[in-house]
């Protein structure tokens, strides 16, 4: 062993010998501090994490949807090959959870509950537009992240100093946001019901009016052929041509090859008063629909129209959901009694750290002293 290193050593033992003659001045120092750390975290709130997990609806949830989803005509269809199996729907699990995440992220809600809830928030000592941006920024310490890979599964996480108060404020801010997308939604209905609505008196003013346009178009071209035919008619007569024969005969003596088209009258004058009758015999209005052209295909419209059920099957589908129910309608999964809340503040780790920390202090002022005092001794009277 060098000199050096038996020097060392004995340094060492006369410092912890040093040490151990200053051991209740170090004790008391330490335990000063520790006393101090225990009052310090006494006085310290506690601190939490909360956290919440929120999933979209499942399928059998939204199978209470399905007549109001599946009512043909309400939005985009769906087709296996060329069959029509159904509709996507309007009111689906994925845009209801996405908007209920929206919402969180927004953090008005979470404002709103901390005014109504929130001593501190509520004794607001500030100014309306103090007031709005303490409210933002309680908004934004909310988050909702998504699970990753996930559209239907999320957390939502927070910091707290009162779990009972945090549990009240998200318990009514969630009600909110599902009170608000159970009003969105009711509002689309409604919006869809008149889009429809318009549409069929559109379609239907279009078509009767179509409908009335060739009864017109029939009834002029009708009474301009019976004028015709009533004009041959007094020919026929005059020229004594009851059944068309005698013309015949006369264009037959002759042999000319007649190329145009004859007359009326060459069919002689009974049969066109026949005519006449017959066309008299059909009547007017709704009684000669028969014979107007296109009569068939527009009148087949106007039945479509007419029996489109699209606004009873919404009625009757919207009546089936819990829509029209508060208390029954959820937007998302929640519960809130899974609701998780992780200390962030160790106070017992706050004590070792300090205790830790007072008895280096008081190693180093004990040192500190010795060296002063030592430096005393040496220096001359």
């Amino acid at each position: 062993m060098s000199s050096e290193q038996l020097n060392d050593e004995i340094d060492l033992i006369e410092l912890t010998e040093f040490l151990w003659d200053w051991k209740w001045l170090i004790a008391a120092i330490t335990a000063c501090f520790s006393v101090l750390s225990v009052g310090i975290a006494l006085l310290l709130p506690a601190s939490f994490e909360g956290s919440l997990r929120i999933t979209a609806l499942t399928k059998q949830q939204m199978a209470a949807y399905q007549t109001l989803n599946n009512t043909p005509g309400i939005s985009t269809p769906i087709y296996a090959g060329e069959v029509l199996i159904g509709q996507t729907g309007v009111v689906l699990s994925t845009e209801m959870f996405a908007a209920f995440g929206n919402k969180i992220r927004q953090g008005r809600i979470f404002g709103v509950a901390h005014q109504s809830l929130d001593p501190a928030v509520k004794n607001f000592d500030g100014t309306t537009e103090e007031l709005t941006q303490e409210l933002a920024k309680i908004g934004q310490s909310y988050s909702f992240t998504l699970d990753k890979g996930s559209k239907g599964s999320g957390i939502l996480s927070f910091e707290t100093d009162d779990r009972e108060l945090a549990l009240a404020i998200v318990e009514m801010a969630l009600s909110s946001a599902t009170d608000e997308i159970r009003t969105d939604n009711l509002a689309a209905i409604a919006a869809l019901s008149r889009s429809i609505a318009t549409s069929l008196n559109f379609e239907m003013d279009l078509v009767t009016t179509e409908i009335d346009n060739a009864l017109a178009d029939y009834e002029v071209r009708t009474a301009a052929y019976r004028a015709q035919l009533k004009e041959q008619a007094a020919i026929a007569r005059q020229l004594g041509n009851a059944n068309g024969a005698a013309i015949a005969s006369i264009n037959s003596g002759i042999n000319v090859a007649v190329e145009q088209e004859q007359p009326l009258y060459i069919r002689g004058y009974k049969a066109l008063e026949k005519e006449i009758d017959l066309i008299d015999a059909r009547g007017n209005g709704a009684a000669a629909y028969p014979f107007v052209t296109d009569y068939a295909e527009l009148a087949s419209r106007k039945r479509a129209l007419e029996s489109d059920k699209r606004l009873e099957h919404l009625d009757t589908g919207l009546t089936e959901t819990q829509l029209t129910d508060t208390d029954r309608f959820e937007a998302a999964n929640y519960d809130l009694e899974t609701m998780v809340f992780e200390a962030t503040t160790s106070k017992s780790l706050i004590v070792i750290l300090s205790t830790l920390m007072g008895g280096l202090i008081a190693v180093i002022f004990v040192l500190l002293r010795s060296a002063l005092s030592a430096r005393k001794n040496q220096s001359p009277n």
